[in-house]
């Protein structure tokens, strides 16, 4: 399981390498503005922790700093601090021309909607869930214009971290649902 677990995060690793060097060839000249939200989530309190989230989001930090990104990395955010965090890079974003948001951590689909978990996520019913979590329809609708590239990296759990009183009552599944996003906008799972 582990040798599996490395081989999956090498072709993440390249797929992303991948979709960057297509992205920094069409963005045109060296001045053009890159930004990139790097989020990893790892030390949950109410949930399993998980071991390499946070240290695939400093890499890729890393990587993307390499490649003239301007990047913000949050490790273990709240959700309060994610989102006042998200609006103000959105706020910052306005100028630039390529977007870049990479989340590592929990996230599950209930009901054809995509949710990302927070680190001080309770979870403990269905509406807390709703409440606690940030959906990624959100994220992108905040991050994505039609003036520049938008691109989505999810690096999430294939299991659902719902404590199982929750699980079964909201329609949720295991992976995450597919995403319909607007022109310039790409997503990896």
């Amino acid at each position: 399981l582990r040798q599996s677990r490395r081989g999956g995060r090498r072709i993440l690793a390249a797929l992303a390498c991948a979709v960057l060097a297509l992205v920094l060839i069409a963005a045109g000249p060296a001045e053009a503005r890159r930004l990139a939200l790097i989020v990893g989530n790892a030390d949950y309190r109410h949930v399993s922790p998980l071991n390499n989230a946070v240290n695939d989001a400093r890499a890729m930090s890393d990587a993307l700093e390499r490649l003239g990104f301007e990047v913000t990395l949050l490790t273990d955010p709240g959700s309060t601090d994610f989102r006042a965090r998200l609006d103000a890079f959105g706020d910052e974003a306005e100028g630039a021309d390529s977007v870049l948001f990479f989340y590592s951590g929990h996230a599950f689909q209930m009901n054809g909607v995509n949710y990302l978990v927070p680190v001080d996520a309770e979870l403990a019913s269905r509406d807390a869930v709703l409440a606690e979590t940030w959906n990624l329809d959100g994220i992108i609708a905040r991050l994505q214009d039609r003036g520049r590239q938008t691109l989505i990296f999810l690096d999430a759990c294939r299991d659902d971290p719902l404590p199982a009183p929750v699980r079964g009552s909201g329609g949720t599944a295991d992976g995450l649902a597919r995403i319909q996003t607007g022109t310039g906008t790409f997503v990896a799972f």
